[in-house]
């Protein structure tokens, strides 16, 4: 019975007069996983513990929030992300890095800060005159990087990008929202000597990973210029990338969206507040895709948004 009112919830959705598709979000548990997605995430009937992602706009294979024959995919993937611990410092590779091995896609991020408790950070591009011979040197043994990492303390409101080649890692108490290409590679450069559930060291991929970190201090210059402080106090774009343009947008009482041209479809994250979109009524950390004919659309809320476009 749960499968066939979920089968008849999509095809609602899906009929060819629909314009708002209700994600079934895609949840994480990773090993650095946190727990402040669980009261917006928790599936009742599967408890957990943690939840370190929640895959909210994703058309990865086997790892879609949309029907398997759903037709208005996005070259972005949307999600939550949630931490306890450090991630795993990492690069991701362009395009033509990517399919170099195989892959579609490269992958190019940004992280919208959401919450941060005081003394977190994250890591990101390599401190200014380090080499790419220094840094091999360190990872030989499995060496902590760390050192060699320009660590930035972060509070809510703050925005970065994070432009393939660029080594990162997101640190302990932070909730963020995270826009990327849609591809699912990641190259582990260090990970802290961390065992898994079955106390084996976490696999690394350090030659691949050294094949696409730019060292540059051109490459670092841009990484840093590109983030931003306190972007919840006004509506703007953040940023305008070739796979998904993303900004933030203040709700208060009724406001007509008018949408970019239609050469993808468009979505609306709900960050903060409640927020009406025709017969739909999000709240906090809820996400809906609106379909690519939709050129305009109205909202009706207290709420802080971000539209990915």
């Amino acid at each position: 019975m749960l499968l066939l009112l979920t089968l008849a919830k999509y095809c609602c959705h899906m009929s060819k007069k629909a314009t708002l598709f209700e994600p079934q979000p895609v949840l994480m548990t990773p090993i650095w996983s946190g727990t402040k997605l669980i009261p917006f995430k928790q599936d009742k009937k599967q408890p957990c513990c943690k939840i370190g992602e929640s895959w909210e706009i994703s058309f990865i294979e086997g790892k879609s929030s949309f029907p398997p024959d759903f037709e208005e995919k996005t070259p972005y993937l949307v999600k939550f992300i949630d931490t306890q611990y450090f991630l795993s410092i990492q690069v991701h590779p362009n395009t033509e890095q990517a399919r170099a091995h195989g892959k579609m896609s490269g992958k190019e991020e940004c992280w919208l800060i959401l919450e941060a408790e005081e003394g977190s950070g994250i890591y990101l591009g390599s401190k200014k005159g380090v080499s790419q011979q220094e840094f091999k040197k360190r990872l030989k043994n499995r060496g902590d990087i760390t050192e060699l990492l320009n660590f930035i303390p972060v509070k809510r409101g703050d925005f970065f990008f994070i432009p393939a080649g660029t080594v990162h890692a997101i640190g302990p108490k932070i909730t963020l929202l995270e826009v990327q290409q849609s591809a699912d590679i990641t190259y582990r450069v260090f990970d802290y000597n961390r065992k898994d559930d079955s106390g084996n060291l976490r696999e690394l991929h350090i030659q691949e990973a050294m094949d696409c970190i730019n060292f540059s201090d051109a490459h670092l210059k841009r990484v840093l210029s590109a983030a931003q402080k306190e972007v919840f106090s006004t509506n703007q774009k953040l940023i305008s990338h070739h796979d998904f343009d993303v900004s933030i947008l203040e709700i208060s009482g009724t406001r007509h969206l008018t949408l970019q041209d239609n050469k993808r479809a468009h979505s609306l994250v709900v960050l903060e507040g409640k927020l009406q979109i025709e017969d739909r009524e999000l709240t906090q950390y809820q996400s809906i895709l609106l379909s690519q004919t939709l050129l305009g659309v109205e909202l009706l809320g207290n709420a802080i948004v971000a539209l990915i476009e």
